[in-house]
């Protein structure tokens, strides 16, 4: 399970202990930065009950010792593939993964043959009524 998130509160941690107790591998990948940033709105920015604008900041010092502490995977956001790359190959090498392996089935898509059967339906549509007249011979009643 991968948690896409900017912030984790005490009592979320504790939500996230009992889903690592059922067996399943948590990662996190974090979004924003620890300065925070003003949350835009059409007009504006979210502002608070006390009318101060809302400033979303990522608690990564809470979130990476938590990972830590419980041999969790957290990766920070950024522009390339490498935040993916390291969720993915976090999955591979946990033994929930290996767990789940040969119980799902995997199915071979063949229906683009299919295709093949509208192909003389599409070379008569090139000409202006014909596809009218392949019609009539197909389905004469």
């Amino acid at each position: 399970m991968v948690l896409l998130t900017d912030e984790i509160t005490p009592s979320q941690f504790k939500a996230i202990d009992d889903l690592d107790k059922q067996k399943f591998h948590v990662s996190f990948l974090t979004f924003g930065t620890t300065d925070g940033a003003p949350i835009p709105l059409k007009q504006g920015f979210l502002k608070d009950g006390n009318d101060k604008t809302v400033i979303a900041r990522l608690n990564w010092n809470d979130i990476s010792s938590y990972a830590s502490k419980n041999n969790l995977l957290a990766v920070q956001s950024g522009f390339s593939d490498q935040d993916i790359n390291l969720i993915l190959q976090g999955a591979r090498s946990s033994n929930e993964h290996k767990s789940f392996e040969g119980k799902f089935d995997l199915w071979q898509d063949n229906g683009y043959w299919l295709l093949i059967l509208l192909l003389p339906l599409a070379l008569f549509n090139f000409r202006r009524g014909w596809l009218l007249i392949a019609l009539f011979f197909i389905f004469p009643d």
